[in-house]
């Protein structure tokens, strides 16, 4: 598994209009990711990117 898309690991969200997503750290296209697969030594030194769709206020 790599910060980049991982065929097979990976998965972009079914809905990308969705409240909260998470981003490829690496070679990020813009899609939202369901499932965003990383090694684990990387998960204490990467900031992953977030997708917050929501209006503010709305706690829905």
């Amino acid at each position: 598994m790599t910060l980049g898309l991982d065929p097979g690991y990976d998965a972009g969200a079914f809905n990308q209009s969705s409240g909260l997503s998470s981003r490829l750290v690496e070679q990020d296209n813009g899609i939202g990711m369901g499932i965003n697969a990383m090694p684990t030594d990387a998960m204490s030194n990467v900031i992953v990117p977030l997708a917050i769709n929501q209006e503010a206020g709305d706690c829905s």
